[in-house]
């Protein structure tokens, strides 16, 4: 007897403790509610808030040759597709013009399901939860059946109807309840098949229930808003009930049920660009390749350590990459492909490979050898440096800005210019390091002197004798500018023969290839080339001239003895992203003159992962008030940027701000770019944010990568009755290599009038997959 009391006195003792917990959970979670909105919900809000702000990745695709073995690949594929399809439900949401939050991946624990429900349950994760600010509640399961039976949709269908959303609107009517607010909340119910077309769904003639509607691929975005239209939106402040819900979400995000922890550390948009830009740069979601395991293979075991302790960690590369790697077992030859060219598309590991390589050779090669690297920008330079650093503190570095070097000397006016050739003798006389960094080495080789002597030699002649005092490897990345230089330096000497090539090499690149491997050098010296061959077309080769017939006798003749590799898959840019690189090339080829001839050339553009990522931005601001909009645009994206990087501890990443097309003259452009840049130092100085990078022309950026970019395209003097052909290829070169620079997050401010028919393309070739803003200043 004694025992029952004792028991009953515990139980309501655990009753009464439980009850008090509760008005502290409540209020817990509506503080931290409330200072997650009032920070990230702005007054400009023109759509709705997506909670995260990018589908969450919540799975990792992952087949390990056991996995494949005991079947796990179907499991895995089907986990992608349901992902898929979430995704599809999450860009429907997104584009809708109605103020809501939206919330993906609505969770709670079991620990919370019995603090608040009277009837026993289990955590769960329901797909979408909306609140229709003090007005409504929307539940939204996603479903995709596997095959196209009744019996399977009808499965799917019915555990939607009875588990999913009627648990997830028993908590939430309990979550209100234990608030005891005034405000009547109706909650609506909806099962999704995001990836069945209407007439398709409707001829399995599933039993539809009245209180869970069915929306179907062509349904969403037409039922929701219906639905959302019924509720009135009766405040425009936050209420109790929404900052309690979004602030039980947040917690659950950072995996956490501490009443105690009232501030909150999870950043709207900061901590999804870290996530996706860490999982990006790792390849840790490689995994998602369609066509695996057929295109992916284990970092070879020579460079684990290479890739582990070096390069971001990872552990997969496509067979593609590791083709590149393979090391040599014959005479003095490191690897089996000696000296190549590689054709990548943006993103596709051009870089990532040939760093592997650089490691490789710094580990084995003998000291009478030295890499010699070519590199089109500073930046690109210093981030070789610390690599090379990070692996061996020891081994000694130049970079030489070749371009700034001369220039230098030039404008001394107390030097001959016999002194200044002596002086840049001296200095390349001194190039001794192990590894030496040529910055701009594209460089007109005549005409930066007057000098005769100095003409008829050659800067490149010096530097040549000097690198040949030792064995050297070659590295040359990203080399648009020289194919392109060289092209049109071809059809400009050559339109009338179609003879063996003798071309005067202009640039430093060329020449070094010319006498590193040309037909009548004995002893081959090792060379890497790696281009993008869309991307040449920024260099204007495009814009006069078609591609020539003669274009691949030119690469045989020039590069005979170079091994040509392509890397077609883009494991760069988040998915978003890689989508509208790929529409633009298509359009690109759309308009060109001869397609097939460019197929074959162009290098291929195809997805090696799912990772989402965040819907690109698009601002049309028109010509006569683009100064204050631009401004106004450019600033609110750089605080929204900066404070997320702030609240997500994003310390070594930069921002771009990046004028990627002006139809203008160079003198034009330049101002107007200079002018983007002091807009960006002003709104950086008024509004105490880091500093922040500028790229003046997309040209000189097109070996550099960011998180976050915002670029300006200025069509503002275009003329409105024309859209010639030509200039839509330079245009959409020009965006698709601002846009590759972009990793997780875009911005594009598209500057021009409606009456422009240029205008008008571009807009209509970009708003199929991007997010079109509204902005008014």
């Amino acid at each position: 007897m004694e025992d029952e009391e004792t028991s009953v006195k515990a139980s309501d003792s655990a009753s009464t403790a439980v009850e008090d917990e509760i008005p502290v959970f409540i209020n817990s979670n509506i503080q931290a509610g409330r200072e997650f909105l009032e920070s990230y919900l702005s007054a400009d809000l023109s759509g709705p808030l997506m909670l995260p702000c990018a589908p969450r990745q919540k799975f990792v695709d992952y087949y390990s040759n056991k996995d494949l073995e005991v079947g796990r690949k179907a499991k895995y594929d089907s986990q992608r597709m349901d992902y898929e399809a979430e995704c599809a439900v999450y860009r429907v949401l997104e584009n809708l013009n109605h103020k809501f939050i939206v919330i993906h991946g609505f969770s709670y624990t079991k620990k919370q399901w019995d603090r608040l429900c009277i009837n026993p349950g289990e955590g769960h994760e329901h797909d979408f939860v909306i609140i229709v600010p003090s007005s409504a509640l929307i539940c939204i399961e996603v479903k995709r059946p596997d095959g196209g039976s009744k019996k399977k949709y009808t499965a799917h269908y019915d555990k939607a109807c009875k588990e999913q959303t009627k648990e997830c609107e028993q908590f939430l009517k309990a979550l209100i309840a234990h608030h005891g607010t005034q405000l009547q909340y109706n909650v609506s119910k909806f099962c999704a098949f995001p990836l069945t077309c209407r007439n398709e769904g409707k001829s399995l003639n599933i039993p539809e229930r009245e209180d869970v509607p069915i929306l179907w691929k062509d349904d969403i975005g037409p039922s929701l808003l219906q639905c959302l239209s019924t509720h009135s939106n009766v405040s425009k402040s936050i209420s109790d009930v929404e900052a309690l819900i979004v602030g039980l979400s947040v917690k659950n995000q950072n995996k956490t049920d501490k009443t105690k922890e009232i501030k909150t550390t999870w950043d709207l948009i900061g901590n999804t660009i870290k996530q996706t830009n860490d999982q990006l740069k790792s390849q840790e979601l490689y995994f998602k390749a369609m066509n695996r395991p057929e295109n992916l293979k284990p970092v070879p075991k020579q460079y684990k350590e290479i890739f582990k302790h070096h390069l971001y960690g990872i552990e997969y590369i496509t067979q593609e990459q590791g083709c590149l790697l393979e090391l040599s077992q014959e005479g003095d030859t490191v690897f089996k492909k000696s000296s190549v060219l590689i054709n990548g598309c943006a993103g596709s590991g051009k870089t990532l490979i040939m760093c592997a390589r650089i490691l490789k050779l710094l580990q084995i090669m003998k000291e009478e050898e030295q890499i010699v690297l070519l590199l089109p920008w500073t930046d690109a330079a210093e981030k070789i440096w610390d690599m090379i650093k990070g692996f061996d503190r020891s081994i000694t570095i130049k970079i030489l800005d070749l371009v700034y070097y001369i220039r230098e000397l030039k404008n001394d006016p107390n030097l001959t210019d016999v002194e200044r050739i002596e002086l840049f003798k001296v200095k390349l006389e001194k190039c001794t390091e192990t590894v030496i960094i040529f910055v701009r080495p594209n460089f007109s080789a005549h005409g930066e002197f007057q000098y005769p002597e100095f003409k008829r030699l050659g800067l490149h002649s010096f530097l040549l004798d000097t690198l040949k005092r030792k064995r050297i490897h070659i590295f040359c990345d990203d080399f648009h500018s020289s194919f392109a230089h060289s092209m049109l330096q071809d059809i400009n000497n050559n339109h009338q023969t179609d003879h063996v090539y003798n071309i005067e090499p202009l640039h430093l690149a060329e020449f070094l290839l010319q006498n590193c491997m040309g037909k009548s050098v004995t002893v081959k010296v090792p060379v890497w080339i790696s281009c993008d061959f869309m991307q040449v077309v920024h260099f204007r080769f495009w814009e006069k001239h078609e591609l020539q017939s003669n274009w691949s006798a030119y690469l045989n003749e020039i590069y005979e003895n170079l091994t040509r590799s392509p890397l077609s898959g883009n494991v760069r840019n988040c998915h978003n992203i890689a989508s509208l690189l790929i529409n633009l090339i298509t359009e690109f080829l759309k308009r060109s003159r001869n397609c097939e001839d460019l197929r074959k050339i162009l290098p291929g553009q195809s997805f090696l992962h799912f990772v989402e990522g965040f819907a690109t931005k698009l601002y049309c601001v028109n010509t006569q008030a683009y100064k204050n909009n631009l401004e106004n645009i450019i600033r609110k994206e750089l605080k929204m940027i900066s404070l997320s990087y702030q609240a997500a501890n994003i310390r070594s990443e930069k921002v771009a701000v990046i004028p990627v097309y002006s139809p203008e003259s160079t003198f034009n452009r330049i101002k107007r770019s200079k002018n983007i840049r002091l807009i960006v130092e002003n709104i950086a100085k008024v509004e105490r944010l880091p500093n922040m990078p500028f790229c003046d022309f997309v040209m000189y950026a097109n070996s550099m990568e960011f998180p976050c970019a915002i670029l300006v395209i200025d069509l503002s003097h275009h003329s409105p009755i024309s859209a010639e052909r030509s200039t839509m290829m330079q245009i959409l070169s020009c965006l698709y290599s601002g846009i590759s620079r972009a990793r997780v997050y875009c911005s594009i401010i598209l500057i021009g009038s409606e009456k422009s028919l240029i205008f008008k393309e571009i807009r209509d070739i970009l708003l199929p997959h991007v997010n079109e803003i509204k902005f008014s200043s």
